[in-house]
């Protein structure tokens, strides 16, 4: 009994550490700010009510039995609802606010009908927290799988599921025997020992994974920062290049060819002298707009820098590559974006080039290649009057489509 005690103490004083720990995150850090609170709160509630536990027989029963293994559901629940926030799931407070509700008025009623209410209590809670931890397991895999791929969301949610199904089990085994598996988690016995040690191993393994889940979601917008540009959300010129040698290595091993689009808006520094530079930020954040309505799923679309744009096309040649730029020339001419009760209007030049396995050559690199050819193209195209569309040099044969 006594050992039971000590343990329960340790992970009340465990969940109290990790409480300030996720209430500094939040507040001090402004890392996941709402959902840190969330998960603070949660973890200072459930330390609550272990203390409570702990405390059965000095405290009336009220306090150490129902309203102590309320708690403990309470926390559970918060944990949920924190995870759902932190994912922007879609999903209203009513789930667990139904789970609170229910749990609440089956233990009133189970403390006022049973004298003997201890076991009742346990297979309420335990079916409670079942319920929360699973649901947790499964908000966390289906918004993480996407993200973060089906191994690594896997990881994440499995520790929430393997802790639900532990209270599932409780649950059933309190139901079938109550007089080993039912009885209240302070009450010396082999089973409760091993239980208030999975407690702290609960404790430990939910806000671990809870920190995990919070250092992967920085990490991965860390690393979609330097591949991104900040005011269009599209690629930046790194992850252009790294897209572009994969395009290359995927050629020489399918066989299958790829092609290039360079745009640049034509008159561009007029635009920012006469309207200002915010009309020119918003005039390229239109325009990537165009390139992403324009784009296939395995297209790549970056910002280049300035008002230079490139959309990689893979497994296209070069005459489909000629179309997909006049469709996007064309959209561009066409669209009129609204600035402080002026409509702005852009064009832009097009240079296009496609790389082909055929055309591939020992110590030459293709994406180097395909690029300084579309490249020269764009300027082709602004030296013949902008508001074009012009093919690499091999293919200059191929007339040139103008507006």
């Amino acid at each position: 009994m006594q050992s039971i005690t000590n343990t329960l103490a340790f992970v009340m004083v465990q969940q109290g550490i990790f409480a300030l720990g996720w209430f500094a995150a939040g507040m001090g850090l402004n890392l996941a700010r709402k959902a840190s609170l969330y998960w603070s709160v949660a973890t200072l509630i459930t330390a609550a009510g272990l203390g409570l536990i702990s405390m059965r027989g000095q405290v009336p029963d009220w306090l150490s039995y129902p309203l102590a293994d309320w708690l403990t559901v309470l926390g559970m629940a918060l944990i949920q609802r924190g995870v759902q926030i932190f994912n922007r799931t879609r999903s209203a407070p009513w789930e667990m606010l139904t789970l609170l509700l229910v749990t609440a008025l089956a233990m009133a009623w189970i403390a006022a009908t049973d004298g003997h209410h201890a076991t009742g209590l346990v297979l309420a809670t335990s079916a409670a927290v079942a319920w929360a931890l699973l649901r947790t397991a499964q908000t966390l895999f289906f918004s993480l799988r996407l993200e973060f791929g089906v191994g690594r969301a896997t990881g994440m949610s499995l520790p929430f599921a393997l802790m639900g199904l532990a209270f599932l089990t409780r649950f059933i085994g309190g139901m079938l025997r109550p007089d080993v598996v039912g009885q209240p988690v302070n009450v010396a016995g082999a089973f409760n020992e091993a239980l208030v040690l999975g407690f702290l191993m609960m404790g430990l393994v939910t806000n671990l994974s809870l920190s995990y889940l919070v250092v992967s979601r920085i990490l991965s917008q860390l690393q979609r920062l330097s591949l991104h540009d900040s005011l269009t959300g599209l690629l930046n010129r790194r992850a252009l290049q790294q897209r572009l040698e994969l395009e290359s290595r995927r050629m020489m091993r399918t066989q299958a060819g790829f092609a290039v689009i360079m745009l640049d808006i034509d008159y561009f520094k007029q635009l920012n002298d006469s309207h200002g530079h915010a009309a020119g930020d918003f005039a390229l954040a239109g325009l990537a707009e165009e390139l992403r309505a324009v784009s296939r799923e395995i297209d790549h679309a970056a910002r280049m820098g300035g008002e230079e744009f490139c959309l990689v096309l893979p497994q296209c040649d070069l005459d489909g590559a000629l179309l997909v730029a006049e469709r996007l020339r064309a959209r561009i001419a066409a669209m009129s974006l609204p600035w402080e009760g002026e409509q702005l209007r852009l064009t832009v030049s097009l240079g296009v080039a496609a790389a082909s396995p055929a055309e591939a050559r020992p110590g030459v690199d293709a994406a180097e290649a395909v690029l300084r050819q579309a490249d020269r193209a764009l300027y082709r195209a602004k030296a013949a009057g902008r508001n074009r569309v012009e093919a690499q040099a091999q293919a200059d044969m191929k007339p040139s489509r103008v507006a």
